[in-house]
């Protein structure tokens, strides 16, 4: 039997074993995985070293925020996709606001920061993320 001896109906029966049914569209807002917009985009310059990936998650979860809410990416990509991102230690490509300053870019809040380590060892750093925190989980 050759292939263009099948036709289209008969055809998928060697494929498929099991029974084929029609489900209707599904929104993908009722999808039991969390929405990208539910995650929190945290931009790195380069893979965090233990101690900064360690001061990163204590200091989301000082404002209720768990690691698994968040997408650390040491990438510039699109961060539209995101309600939230933050950029630490990195330049943003479409636009710079001032440090600790949130500004809304394509629907996502963006707030640009020091660098993890930078923040972790100044005091005055660490009240300006504290308060941008704060006032973002409030």
């Amino acid at each position: 039997m050759t292939l263009s001896s099948l036709n289209h109906r008969n055809f998928i029966r060697y494929f498929l074993n099991e029974e084929i049914y029609l489900v209707d569209s599904m929104d993908p807002a009722d999808a039991d995985a969390p929405a990208t917009k539910d995650i929190i985009l945290v931009v790195v310059p380069a893979s965090l070293s233990e101690e900064d990936e360690s001061f990163l998650f204590k200091v989301f979860a000082s404002v209720n925020i768990a690691p698994d809410e968040l997408a650390v990416s040491t990438e510039n990509y699109v961060f539209s996709n995101h309600s939230m991102a933050f950029f630490f230690g990195t330049e943003l490509l479409e636009f710079n606001p001032g440090n600790y300053q949130p500004e809304v870019f394509d629907d996502c809040t963006v707030i640009k920061a020091h660098s993890l380590e930078e923040i972790a060892g100044d005091d005055n750093k660490k009240r300006a993320l504290w308060q941008v925190l704060k006032s973002s989980f409030d």
